[in-house]
């Protein structure tokens, strides 16, 4: 399938800001760890929706994740499961890992690559997608196509301050994420 490549755009190459991350884990080498599991419906609207109740056994290949890495779903774009994997997600027990289903977005140096969580999300770059699809039962779209995508000169300029907005805006709904649990263990306890 080709695109038409000024659908893409200007700007600089996805493919110069950041890795794809091929790294798995399969069940055989998860034994014992205790991991969270992203299934690609945890993605919603930027954030990754993961809970304690989201600790399994790993029971078929996963992606594994870093703190800072952006994820995207390949599958049926017109869902727009993108997220900014969150530090809070971690702790020294836990690992994280997705569904195989995503790309995993990995920054190449120190700096973070959260800013590239909206843009993802945004018209333009969803049209791409959405029009690059391959497949009738389970549309997808390929790396190729993803890595082609091209970041305004205007959000890279401005990285370091969108992606530090994209940062603390996780860290709220992940707060509030954590209230709503403790407000529910509370009211569970008083029956």
């Amino acid at each position: 399938y080709s695109v038409d490549e000024n659908r893409f755009g200007d700007g600089i190459a996805l493919q110069d800001l950041i890795n794809i991350s091929r790294a798995t884990i399969t069940p055989k080498k998860a034994s014992g760890q205790r991991f969270v599991v992203a299934d690609t419906a945890h993605a919603e609207h930027g954030m990754l929706k993961l809970r304690s109740e989201n600790i399994q056994a790993v029971k078929s290949s996963k992606k594994i994740l870093n703190a800072g890495d952006v994820i995207i779903s390949r599958l049926r774009p017109y869902l727009r499961q993108v997220a900014f994997v969150d530090e809070c997600l971690f702790d020294e027990q836990t690992n994280v890992a997705c569904s195989t289903e995503f790309y995993v977005l990995r920054r190449l140096d120190s700096r973070s690559i959260a800013f590239l969580t909206p843009w993802l999300l945004s018209s333009s770059v969803q049209n791409v997608l959405q029009d690059s699809v391959e497949g009738a039962h389970h549309p997808r779209f390929s790396t190729e196509t993803l890595l082609r995508l091209r970041v305004p000169q205007s959000l890279v300029d401005n990285r370091d301050s969108i992606s530090h907005e994209v940062e603390q805006t996780s860290r709220m709904y992940h707060g509030q994420l954590s209230m709503m649990d403790r407000l529910i263990t509370v009211a569970e306890k008083s029956r």
